[in-house]
């Protein structure tokens, strides 16, 4: 343990407000995004409940995998662990013939044979009927396809959509290397789908909000009524740039009476009234500072070829800030120490400005090949194994 070179680094909860809005795509994360769960329970539409708890090792070994690993790996799992109990089932059934002398012999413990050094999920449900002892255990993989499917059938209905688009406006680039120029009309064309619930058109909007240099109060309310969203949400907004501590939105001046913003209790106010933000300075003046946890502003980490998927390219800004402590890079400008730091840890003084050998274009400059040539989350061998898998579920 090197005690000397430990490092406690306070951030302030407006230092990466992209994160939290994002859809992330691992499996924990896209299940508690997605799915109503109550107490790491989840409610099946039959009205089984499935436990997501620590109790589950496979859950606790894939809950942080990407869900298209998940879906992958998954079915191979499940042939590992039903071949395991096919020779359990099989050495079981031989010492029983060896121990019985013209004794009973249980002539239904078999197994259909099936394809060479193959099986399959309808294998482990034919085991689970036998081995009732195993029965637990294949809840545990009977669990993790449930949630799986579960999400994967509500990223098939279109949040597949928002996924890549949140990605394209939080990137400024598309998958394959386009700077996004107009991301108003992006919107307003997710905004014509009906899955687009009214939390996923507040992520968007407020995506929308911290990628620009600002918006003015009135450009917010046509926003609001393209998406058919109330105009007291701009209360959302408010409280956002506290978070940031600048002015996401820009008052309208002398706008006392109209565009108003509905609070509670029924009266209503405009951003222009509201002191604690007109002290904020405009997000143009402290970009450099506020939105550094845009790529756009090229002062993230270059991740190039650092994940192949198009609908996860955004990193947290908090994983490049834990990068450079460890590399000894962390800005101290920017993150000022409260006491002197042990002389075997070298501070930085300042940003470090490396040009990269390549051709450049950002963080997703690796997408610039047809979006074709990289892995997007495709669903049908997956629906395949599911299909197989629903006589566990209902043996479980």
């Amino acid at each position: 343990m090197h005690k000397d070179r430990s490092v406690l680094l306070i951030l302030d909860r407006g230092f990466d407000p992209i994160s939290p809005l994002v859809h992330e795509l691992t499996l924990q994360a896209m299940c508690y995004d997605l799915l109503k769960i109550t107490d790491n329970t989840y409610t099946c539409e039959n009205g089984k409940k499935v436990s997501l708890g620590e109790q589950n090792p496979l859950w606790r070994e894939l809950r942080h995998t990407h869900i298209a690993h998940v879906s992958s790996d998954l079915p191979a799992r499940v042939r590992e662990f039903a071949a395991s109990k096919k020779q359990f089932l099989a050495l079981q059934k031989s010492k029983s013939n060896q121990s019985s002398e013209g004794g009973y012999v249980n002539e239904g413990a078999t197994i259909e044979a099936g394809p060479k050094d193959s099986v399959g999920l309808q294998d482990l449900s034919n085991l689970i009927r036998q081995l009732p002892q195993f029965q637990a255990e294949a809840a545990n993989y009977s669990a993790l396809y449930v949630v799986t499917d579960a999400c994967m059938r509500i990223f098939r209905q279109g949040a597949d959509k928002l996924c890549i688009l949140e990605q394209d406006l939080v990137m400024g680039q598309t998958a394959q290397g386009d700077v996004v120029r107009d991301p108003m009309r992006l919107l307003v064309e997710m905004f014509n789908y009906d899955f687009a619930s009214v939390e996923d058109r507040l992520r968007l909007l407020m995506i929308f909000s911290l990628i620009k240099d600002g918006i003015s109060e009135n450009h917010l309310d046509k926003l609001l009524d393209t998406a058919q969203l109330p105009r007291l949400n701009k209360a959302l907004f408010a409280s956002l740039s506290l978070l940031v501590g600048s002015q996401l939105i820009q008052p309208e001046p002398m706008s006392f009476g109209s565009n108003r913003m509905d609070v509670a209790g029924g009266s209503q106010i405009t951003f222009g009234q509201l002191e604690c933000l007109k002290r904020l300075p405009p997000v143009s003046s402290v970009s450099d500072r506020v939105q550094r946890f845009l790529p756009a502003k090229n002062k993230r980490k270059d991740r190039f070829d650092s994940t192949p998927f198009a609908h996860s390219r955004w990193t947290p800004y908090l994983v490049d800030l834990m990068e450079e402590i460890i590399e000894n890079k962390l800005d101290s400008q920017l993150f000022t120490f409260l006491q002197p730091r042990n002389t075997g840890f070298a501070q930085n003084p300042g940003p470090q400005a490396v040009d990269s050998p390549r051709d450049f274009k950002g963080p997703s400059a690796r997408f610039h090949a047809s979006v074709a040539d990289h892995p997007v989350l495709d669903s049908t061998s997956f629906q395949v194994q599911w299909a197989l898998v629903q006589s566990i579920v209902a043996h479980a």
